[in-house]
C-alpha cells in the first residue's frame, strides 16, 4: 500500500470529481484542513503586536542601530 499527499483547492469541482473516483477505484481519502490550524504572516504580526514584541524607533537613525543589533 501506497501513500500520497495532495493539495488542492477544495472549491475544485474537477478535482472532487477526481477523488470520487480514486475512492471508486478502491482507494482511501482522508482529509486534513490545514487553513484553519495555521497562521499566516500577518496574523503572526498582529499577534507579535499585541503582546508587545514589536520595536517603535524613535527616529530614522534609531531604526538603523535597532536593525544592525
Amino acid at each position: 500500500m501506497a501513500t500520497a499527499t495532495l493539495e488542492y483547492d477544495g472549491r475544485s469541482t474537477a478535482m472532487k470529481k477526481l477523488l470520487e473516483l480514486f475512492v471508486a477505484l478502491g482507494g482511501k481519502v482522508t482529509e486534513h484542513e490545514t487553513s484553519k490550524s495555521e497562521k499566516g504572516s500577518f496574523d503572526e504580526a498582529i499577534a507579535e503586536y499585541r503582546t508587545g514584541k514589536t520595536y517603535k524607533a524613535k527616529d530614522a537613525h534609531d531604526l538603523i542601530e535597532q536593525c544592525l543589533q
